[in-house]
């Protein structure tokens, strides 16, 4: 994801917070479900990312600006000097050098110093602020290449025929906003090719990096340009690591959910509470809604900790199953901490040998995501805010198409609860998902060893078929 997405993903999750606690448990906030507002970080994916882009261009002024006059430390170092180079001889120094015989030597019977220790004062560059530009300005440089990638790769596509035909690869960004974002980010790249080829970037950027959490140093805080850098990293990297930032993606993610099944005319039929964790920032809330005067342990040298509640509230499955019903087909839905996905398990009119696990992992860009679980699911599905994946074979592949997030959920939720009506004869032999003949039947399940779909023979009258694994070559 890049900087402008994860700044805008943790507002809007903020907000949803603020929702939640508007309600009592799970059950009335699915309810009441509308009183989130629909919301797509696709549609405002431009705006912010120009946005973003404003800000940038105003920290490589100021950044140029430190990288001309830069804070310096002044280091003292010991040298070895001849003495008629030494201007002046400190103290400590003489007393070593009265100490040291080989700096010595005999000239006509008498022993004069020849060499001398010497402490000089020169000005060090590679303080911890300036190690922190060097930082910000390699931030800067990936996030920059990153959003220029994104609007090529979003550039609309060319297709020989008759006549060229130009076909858009997205509906939410058009080609003139694309070339836009490209022109501007090429712009600031080469900004900050400028800052790297500098005397600062070359010393400062040599040797091991320092930490991306910075400390607020006396000058990053008073410094007027070294502030604005700080202020600015500060505003716009704001997760602690990956995991924070796959659970707020499945929060967003769990919102479309449940709009989803109640889109799609699902009942919620019962909730199994849990045990799952309040956040610090919502018990830091509490404590002040009820003037510092909270019980159970809430505060710890202070300051507000996280707690464990045995109750189901908000929407994002923490600890609790939520468990649906529509046309026959039963629905439960879970979160899981470790591998930061949602489980969906279905069954056919609770038919326990038909029920399937499926899973929904969270992709963020940053990094790879836990798969030690995925033997467990039928199939694995991977979401991101612009593409879903599917994990198969120890691979990861795109699935056809470009649609936005709400799209996306609801045809991940469509694959596992799709019925039809076929010939069970014809269908033992032929897969009804890519027409090969390559099916291996099991009884009433079926799988085909071409495009690894999976299917199960309902045996009604209605010669129903459920695609409970719906692939595509």
């Amino acid at each position: 994801m890049k900087i402008a997405e994860k700044a805008t993903l943790r507002d809007y999750i903020e907000s949803v917070d603020g929702i939640c606690e508007r309600f009592s448990d799970a059950r009335e906030f699915y309810n009441n479900i509308d009183c989130v507002p629909d919301f797509s970080l696709q549609n405002i994916a431009f705006e912010k990312d120009m946005d973003f882009l404003d800000e940038v261009s105003k920290i490589l002024s100021v950044i140029s600006s430190i990288v001309s006059h830069p804070h310096l430390s002044n280091k003292r170092e010991e040298i070895v000097i001849r003495i008629e180079q030494a201007r002046q001889l400190q103290q400590d120094a003489f007393m070593r050098v009265m100490q040291d015989s080989s700096l010595w030597k005999d000239h006509g019977g008498k022993m004069v110093p020849e060499n001398v220790y010497y402490y000089q004062y020169v000005d060090e560059l590679r303080i911890y602020e300036n190690q922190f530009i060097v930082l910000l300005v390699d931030l800067l440089d990936v996030e920059i290449t990153k959003c220029n990638s994104f609007y090529v790769h979003k550039l609309p596509v060319a297709f020989a025929g008759a006549n060229v035909d130009i076909s858009p690869l997205t509906t939410s960004i058009p080609q003139d906003d694309c070339a836009i974002a490209i022109k501007r980010a090429e712009e600031l790249k080469r900004r900050i090719r400028f800052i790297k080829n500098t005397y600062f970037y070359k010393v400062v950027s040599v040797g091991k990096g320092i930490s991306p959490i910075i400390k607020p140093t006396n000058i990053l805080l008073k410094d007027r340009l070294y502030r604005k850098c700080f202020k600015f990293y500060r505003k716009f990297v704001r997760y602690d690591g990956e995991h924070s930032l796959k659970e707020d993606l499945a929060k967003y993610a769990s919102v479309i959910i449940l709009k989803t099944f109640q889109s799609l005319g699902f009942t919620l039929s019962s909730i199994t509470e849990g045990t799952f964790r309040v956040p610090v920032g919502v018990i830091r809330k509490l404590i002040k809604r009820s003037g510092q005067k909270v019980s159970g342990g809430l505060l710890e040298n202070g300051e507000a900790r996280e707690i464990a509640v045995n109750r189901a509230i908000a929407p994002f499955f923490n600890g609790a199953t939520f468990k649906f019903f529509n046309k026959g087909f039963n629905v439960e839905c879970g979160y899981l901490p470790k591998e930061g996905a949602i489980w969906m398990n279905v069954d056919f009119e609770g038919k326990p040998l038909t029920k399937v696990s499926h899973l929904l992992m969270f992709d963020s860009g940053e990094e790879d995501y836990n798969i030690d679980a995925v033997e467990d699911f039928l199939t694995t599905d991977i979401f991101s805010i612009w593409n879903s994946f599917v994990w198969e074979n120890n691979d990861k592949r795109i699935l056809s198409g470009d649609f936005n997030e709400k799209e996306m959920i609801k045809r991940w939720i469509l694959s596992k609860i799709t019925v039809i009506s076929g010939d069970r004869e014809v269908h033992s032999k032929y897969c009804p998902v890519c027409k090969v003949k390559s099916v291996e039947p099991n009884g009433d399940n079926a799988v085909c060893l071409n495009c690894n779909s999976e299917y199960l023979f309902l045996g009604d009258s209605e010669n129903r078929i459920w695609i409970r694994k719906i692939r595509r070559v």
